[in-house]
């Protein structure tokens, strides 16, 4: 199958690795503007089936040819570009998805629902770790209950070493990270959709060494779609970031100097408050960091007359062995799983879904070990608390 990557930076690159490792893919178009991601791309992943584009995203002219000749198209930029380029590969006839990505984005991409169908392919945004990964593990684990009363899903990316004051790394769009921040979240509580406000509902969440005691948060997006289409299904249903302790506090001091405002600062400026917090964190907090991802999703219901918990944990730990960031890895791999389950036509129907509605979870979670990556089912007798370390 032959697979089009738009965008060659650290995700697009961390996707596009994966990609190489499969025998079912032929072919990897990459597309970016940047002559020198491509060539960072070049000097990373060294593969016959690769081929660079010096392309612009946005002239759709020229991503026309490319898309036409595709399976999958898989969008690993900017997620405003996503409703774009996924009416595109819709006009093409290809299946499309991507990361996920700022809820407006989301919202038209999952507007395309009817074109999608008419054209008979799959549009799947949400595709990356959290949404993506998680969600798809918490579907598994739903399934194999006769009732369930609670899912806790629990992820994040940390600095793999503390690096104080802030102990925090931002590994993707500090943008994204705002809106993770200050948009509402959702949640079930009693069965019914409730909104919880981001950085709120602090627990401390225990791991074994290195990590010990650290905390965890509500924040937006990742249950935006799940949460609504499981009303009624599962009684208590939440996810919260893992972070080093002390960040949603640091973070609610920021916002409530109003930092996080899109209001300009002064008429002598185009900038506002929300820029210079974008602009600081980018610099701050941005650059290369050796990470750690840590998730887990616990799920409390009945399943043979008996009160049983099913219990996923995922440790991943930065590796020069295994291509360095573990967030990459772990990315690029939950995102090659659903471009391949598209391109080979192991998906039924057509349409726009996030994954965890579509995929068939044991299938998809083998693909993601073929890349490396391998979530830890445990079950235990009675129900279980989220925060609790397990071996």
């Amino acid at each position: 199958m032959v697979i089009t990557v738009i965008g060659a930076g650290t995700m697009g690159s961390a996707v596009v690795s994966a990609l190489t490792q499969n025998s079912e893919v032929s072919q990897i178009h990459v597309c970016d503007a940047r002559p020198g991601a491509l060539q960072g791309l070049h000097e990373q992943i060294q593969a016959h089936k690769v081929r660079a584009h010096e392309l612009d995203a946005r002239n759709l002219s020229q991503l026309k040819p490319l898309m036409h000749t595709s399976r999958v198209v898989v969008n690993c930029i900017a997620s405003e570009m996503s409703p774009v380029l996924a009416q595109l590969a819709i006009e093409e006839g290809v299946h499309f998805c991507d990361l996920g990505g700022y809820r407006d984005a989301i919202e038209k991409v999952l507007e395309l629902s009817d074109a999608a169908k008419r054209a008979g392919v799959w549009v799947v945004p949400n595709c990356g770790l959290a949404p993506g990964l998680v969600n798809i593990l918490c579907m598994h684990g739903v399934q194999q209950f006769d009732t369930v009363h609670d899912a806790h899903l629990r992820a994040g990316t940390i600095p793999l070493q503390q690096n104080p004051p802030l102990n925090f790394a931002s590994f993707f769009s500090a943008e994204k990270l705002l809106e993770e921040y200050t948009e509402q979240a959702l949640s079930l509580h009693a069965g019914e959709v409730v909104q919880q406000t981001p950085l709120t509902g602090v627990e401390a969440i225990h791991f074994s060494p290195p990590f010990g005691t650290l905390e965890s948060f509500y924040v937006s997006g990742v249950l935006a779609q799940m949460a609504p289409k499981l009303t009624g299904r599962i009684q208590n249903l939440d996810f919260k970031a893992i972070r080093y302790p002390n960040h949603a506090s640091q973070m609610s001091f920021l916002l409530a100097l109003g930092f996080a405002e899109k209001r300009m600062i002064d008429v002598g400026t185009h900038l506002t408050y929300r820029d210079v917090l974008t602009r600081r964190i980018r610099k701050r907090m941005g650059g290369d960091v050796k990470d750690a991802v840590l998730l887990r999703v616990v799920l409390n219901g009945i399943k043979g007359g008996k009160e049983r918990s099913l219990v996923y944990q995922l440790r991943e730990e930065y590796d020069d062995n295994r291509g360095g960031s573990a967030v990459k890895r772990c990315i690029g791999a939950s995102v090659a799983a659903v471009a391949s389950f598209l391109g080979r036509g192991a998906v039924q129907g057509a349409g726009v879904s996030t994954p965890e509605f579509i995929l068939p979870p044991d299938l998809y979670l083998e693909d993601l070990a073929s890349y490396g990556v391998v979530p830890e089912a445990t079950w235990f007798e009675g129900f279980q608390d989220v925060n609790q370390a397990f071996s």
